[in-house]
């Protein structure tokens, strides 16, 4: 079984490259929110990717 944080670095980098997003910039809301899912047991990349694009079509943000 592949690393978790093989699997998070793969999600997140993707999604920086289709939005034009510095890794460092959206790493403060987007990478909790897949620790989130992940724990919640949400294990599939595409879903995964598929719940961070939706979050940023509907402009969501994690509580504070």
């Amino acid at each position: 079984m592949e690393a978790i944080g093989t699997q998070l670095d793969r999600v997140l980098s993707e999604w920086c490259a289709e939005h034009s997003a510095i890794r460092a910039a959206p790493n403060m809301t987007t990478a909790p929110m897949l620790v989130d899912w992940l724990e919640f047991g949400i294990k599939d990349e595409e879903e995964l990717a598929r719940l961070l694009r939706d979050t940023a079509i509907l402009g969501l943000k994690m509580p504070n």
